[in-house]
């Protein structure tokens, strides 16, 4: 499958990669619609000393789970959450998860696809059910 890297300062390249099997808690999404944040132009510009993969703000299609998934089946139009808190920290039982820093992270996984790609794994629990709210749009969610 197809999915795009970069390298700075400024240098893109689309690469055949493998996408490995979901495994427990996750799921292979088919991306429809990814938008270009900051945190992309600031690793273009300067950071991405090698080349890596990118995109984090985007929407798709559930295409296959792992096992243990619950929240989301395959044929479900997500958007993406980058990050969520521990739901089982001192703080989000507190009632305050804001302050949990310990949680999934879509950006912590080691990736050969990210959302600038034709499909890439998530772990499920960021996943946010869309329904009819058109792809473009719902990868807006993630910055909001």
């Amino acid at each position: 499958m197809k999915a795009m890297y970069l390298k700075a300062p400024y240098q893109f390249e689309l690469r055949d990669v493998e996408l490995r099997a979901p495994e427990r808690g996750e799921v292979v999404v088919r991306v429809r619609a990814c938008g270009f944040c900051g945190h992309d132009l600031i690793l273009a510009r300067y950071a991405a000393k090698d080349w890596q993969p990118f995109g984090h703000e985007f929407s798709g299609v559930v295409e296959a789970v792992g096992a243990d998934v619950t929240n989301v089946s395959v044929g479900d139009s997500v958007a993406i959450e980058t990050s969520t808190f521990n739901f089982l920290s001192d703080q989000a039982r507190n009632g305050r998860p804001e302050l949990d820093t310990k949680g999934p992270s879509y950006m912590d996984m080691p990736h050969t696809a990210m959302g600038f790609a034709e499909r890439t794994i998530i772990p499920a629990c960021l996943c946010v059910k869309t329904g009819e709210l058109p792809f473009e749009q719902a990868c807006f969610l993630e910055p909001m």
